[in-house]
């Protein structure tokens, strides 16, 4: 029985050295330069409603008011020219251009 532990011992040694060396001489290839980028978004209304939206991008980056435009939920934004945009509403609630150019 002392013979088979050894030889069971040394097999594990020679299996987790073998692993390891592969690992190690094989790292993992290289992202596809194409790949995608993802974004979660979690907007909470008034009513403690919760819209989650999982948004997959190929730029490195995006800005929040682009993330709600693709996200799919009903977003109203008003442009305030160099400054940028600005939201108004957000799946119903806030309110519309013309009351969000008056009090922003």
């Amino acid at each position: 029985m002392p013979a088979f532990r050894e030889f069971l011992r040394i097999w594990l040694l020679v299996s987790l050295a073998t692993l390891l060396a592969r690992l190690l001489l094989n790292p993992a290839p290289a992202q596809a330069e194409d790949s995608w980028f993802h974004a979660g978004l979690i907007v909470r209304d008034g009513d403690g409603r919760i819209t989650y939206a999982w948004v997959p991008f190929r730029e490195d980056e995006i800005d929040g008011i682009t993330l709600l435009q693709r996200s799919g939920i009903p977003v109203v934004t008003v442009g305030f020219g160099a400054l940028g945009e600005g939201v108004c509403a957000i799946a119903g609630q806030g309110c519309g251009v013309d009351e969000c150019r008056r009090t922003v």
